[in-house]
C-alpha cells in the first residue's frame, strides 16, 4: 500500500567560490538538494542531505535506495513521487503530459475528463503531504530559510536535527502550532520488520508498474463513481475552448504585471515556499482594472509568462552571483572586464 510521499527541496548554503558551480541549482541559487520522505501524518521517516543543488532529484533518490542504511521500501508498498521521478516499483508517479498540479484544478467548473486526469488529481492531493511537511519544517526553523556560515557537514547535521525535532514536536504535541488547521490522522500499528530479500534496491521503470498504475487509475473511477467528460481529447485532456497559450504581451502589460507582482509580494501573497494558491487569479483581477478590455487570463497567459521569466532569470542569476560583473544602470546590462568574460565563457 501507500506509505507516504517523497520529494526534494533546496536549502541555501554558503560554499567556497570554487564549489559554487556544483551547488548552484536550476533556480540559480547556491544550495544543497535534500531528499525528504514523510508518512501521511507529515512525520519524516527518511531524509538524505548533502547532495549538491545541481544534482537531479532522481539521482539523489537512486543514491538513497542503494545506500547501506538508505531508504527501504518493501515489495508491494510504494511512495508517491512527482513527475520528475521514474514510475517504477516502490515509487508511484503521475501521468506525464496530463493536467496535474492542484492550482490547475482550483477554480471554475473543472472536472477530470478521463481516468488519467482523475488519477493525477487524486495523486496530487495525496502527494501534497510532503509539500506541506517541507513548508512546516522551514517555517518552524528559520536557519533553514537563510544561508548560514557553517561548513557543509555541519549544515547537513543541522537539517537532520531540525527534521528530528519536527517529528518530536508532531508526535508529542496534541496541536501543532504551525499546522493547526490540518486534522491529524492516528497512525495504525504496523510492524516495521521486513525481509531483506523483499526490499526494493533500485529505481527503474517497469511495464508491470505501468500496468499497476493504469489499473489503479481505472479502479479510482469505479470506486468514486465519477462520470468523465469525454467531449475532448482523452490523451491530452485539453478542452478545445481553452484559451491559446500563445499571446504577445505589450510592454505596458508587462510593466503592469511586474508592478502587480511587487504589490502582492509586499501584501504577503508570497511565503517562503512560494506564492499562495490563487495568486495568479488575483493578478488577473488587477490587470483587468488596469486594462478593462484585455484578454489576459490567469491560466494559461499569466502562468506561462511568469514561467518564461523564471527560466530567463536563471541565466541572469548565474552572472549576478559571480564577482567581476557589475550592473550598468544606463544601458540596463551587465558589464565586466574582458578577462572576466573570457573566464566566464570557459
Amino acid at each position: 500500500g501507500c506509505l507516504g510521499a517523497l520529494d526534494g527541496t533546496y536549502i541555501d548554503v554558503r560554499v567556497p567560490s570554487i564549489d559554487k558551480a556544483r551547488y548552484r541549482n536550476r533556480k540559480g541559487s547556491v544550495s544543497i538538494n535534500v531528499l525528504g520522505v514523510c508518512d501521511k501524518n507529515m512525520n519524516f521517516v527518511y531524509m538524505l542531505s548533502g547532495w549538491e543543488g545541481s544534482a537531479a532529484d532522481s539521482r539523489v533518490l537512486r543514491d538513497a535506495v542503494t545506500r547501506t542504511n538508505g531508504l527501504r521500501v518493501s515489495n508491494g508498498n510504494y511512495y508517491l513521487v512527482d513527475g520528475g521521478y521514474t514510475n517504477g516499483p516502490g515509487f508511484l508517479a503521475p501521468y506525464r503530459g496530463v493536467r496535474y498540479h492542484l492550482q490547475e484544478w482550483g477554480t471554475g467548473n473543472r472536472r477530470p475528463r478521463n481516468f488519467r486526469e482523475l488519477y493525477n488529481l487524486r495523486h496530487a492531493k495525496a502527494r501534497n503531504v510532503i509539500e506541506r511537511a517541507f513548508g512546516i519544517l522551514k517555517m518552524r526553523w528559520a536557519i533553514l530559510r537563510s544561508c548560514s556560515y557553517y561548513t557543509i557537514r555541519t549544515q547537513n547535521r543541522i537539517i537532520m536535527a531540525c527534521a528530528l525535532l519536527h517529528n518530536f514536536i508532531r508526535t508529542s504535541m496534541a496541536n501543532d502550532p504551525m499546522e493547526a488547521l490540518v486534522h491529524e490522522i492516528p497512525t495504525n500499528g504496523v510492524s516495521t520488520t521486513t525481509n531483506e530479500d523483499e526490499l526494493i534496491d533500485q529505481v527503474e521503470a517497469s511495464p508491470e508498474w505501468t500496468q499497476f498504475r493504469d489499473r489503479l487509475a481505472q479502479d479510482i473511477i469505479v470506486c468514486t463513481g465519477i462520470t468523465m467528460d469525454y467531449s475532448c481529447s482523452h490523451e491530452t485532456g485539453r478542452a478545445s475552448s481553452q484559451p491559446s497559450r500563445r499571446r504577445v504581451w505589450s510592454p505596458a502589460e508587462e510593466h503592469a504585471l511586474i508592478d502587480i507582482l511587487k504589490d502582492i509580494v509586499n501584501e504577503g501573497w508570497r511565503a517562503d515556499n512560494g506564492f499562495r494558491q490563487g495568486y495568479n487569479f488575483e493578478i488577473e483581477r488587477r490587470l483587468k482594472l488596469k486594462f478593462p478590455n484585455c484578454t489576459i487570463r490567469a491560466d494559461p497567459h499569466i502562468s506561462s509568462k511568469i514561467h518564461v521569466w523564471r527560466k530567463n532569470y536563471v541565466s541572469v542569476a548565474l552572472i549576478k552571483g559571480n564577482s567581476g560583473f557589475g550592473w550598468n544602470e544606463i544601458t540596463k546590462t551587465f558589464s565586466c572586464e574582458d578577462h572576466v568574460w573570457i573566464a566566464w565563457l570557459k
